[in-house]
């Protein structure tokens, strides 16, 4: 006598779990763009530090751990550099 098997579960999400799931997304991307207008990277730093992050996670296939672990810290060394130079400008100006 034969045991009987289970059925293998489904690996195919609903698609309101995909709507839901992007639309999250969109919502934090647009809250937080409001951020770059005073970031002290600028705008365009952060657009290709994030268009890079993409690519070699997307495209590339690099492990996100590496990708964003490598472009944090070279983020935040830029960032430091930015506003160490803009305190120093300030305080010359006192």
């Amino acid at each position: 006598m034969q045991k009987a098997v289970p059925p293998a579960p489904s690996t195919a999400r609903p698609l309101w779990v995909i709507v839901l799931s992007a639309g999250l997304i969109v919502g934090t991307a647009l809250k937080l763009s409001s951020a770059l207008r005073v970031n002290i990277m600028g705008r365009g730093v952060c657009l290709a530090l994030a268009l890079t992050v993409f690519v070699a996670v997307a495209l590339l296939r690099w492990p996100l751990a590496w990708v964003l672990l490598v472009l944090g810290l070279v983020a935040s060394i830029y960032a430091w550099k930015r506003l160490r130079t803009n305190n120093a400008a300030q305080d010359v100006g006192k």
